[in-house]
């Protein structure tokens, strides 16, 4: 991907209609996001209860980057996938069809250490319908080359996205985040424009995936007591039908 790819691609503008930016991300940042910044992060991680969550995520970077660095033997790749799937509960990829995915690919290890971009989407082609199958790439790549590939589901874009747009910067439509390329320089955009790129990567990723956890959460809760809502009083308007 060039350079100045990610200037070409469509943006969202700043309108209260803007597609990128769903009605309930707005209503998030009216209830409270602060602009993005080093004492925000700091704030954040001193506070929230991530012990465990950052100690599987050290123990994933020893397995990637020390145990079994290598892609080329199945039981190598089929280990860190399971592992990668057990600290991410929501990567829904089958371990042993992603491991076969991953063995097919040609020169992986070379791609891996040069830091390719395509080779994150050519992990993601497990599936063309899943956004899962993209997270799990992102996350695969990050854990071998954290300098080289930072890492996102669907919790940090969700933050990511939601920050953008209180800053008023550019933001890609969510279609197009799923090429990496794209993902990468809109985080790295974000960082530059927060100044936070002096930051230990793997602590603004802790933050955003904490903070867009906790938002996308509340936000899937308060739909699910709608629906329920809603089915109650359809219910009761339906039973006051068949007396009548």
């Amino acid at each position: 991907m060039q350079e100045n790819e990610y200037k070409n691609v469509k943006h969202s503008t700043h309108s209260k209609n803007s597609l990128c930016i769903p009605e309930s991300s707005r209503r998030y940042l009216e209830e409270g996001f602060s602009v993005l910044s080093e004492q925000e992060v700091a704030f954040e991680l001193a506070h929230v209860n991530n012990v465990d969550f950052v100690t599987k995520s050290k123990q994933l970077y020893e397995i990637f980057q020390k145990q079994v660095p290598g892609n080329n033997q199945r039981h190598d790749v089929l280990f860190k996938v399971a592992a990668l799937r057990g600290l991410y509960e929501d990567l829904h990829v089958n371990a042993e069809r992603m491991t076969d995915h991953i063995l097919a690919i040609k020169n992986f290890d070379i791609r891996l250490a040069k830091g390719v971009m395509s080779l994150v989407d050519d992990i993601a082609k497990y599936s063309d319908k899943s956004y899962f199958a993209v997270y799990f790439a992102r996350m695969y790549c990050g854990y071998h080359r954290p300098d080289l590939y930072p890492m996102g589901d669907r919790y940090i874009e969700y933050a990511m996205m939601n920050y953008a747009w209180l800053m008023k910067m550019p933001q890609p439509y969510y279609s197009e985040l799923k090429r990496y390329g794209v993902f990468k320089k809109f985080f790295q955009a974000l960082m530059r424009h927060c100044e936070l790129e002096h930051l230990p990567q793997d602590d603004i990723l802790h933050f955003l995936y904490f903070v867009g956890k906790r938002k996308l959460d509340k936000e899937w809760r308060q739909n699910i007591s709608k629906i329920k809502e809603n089915f109650s009083v359809n219910e009761h308007v339906l039973s006051i039908v068949k007396k009548n």
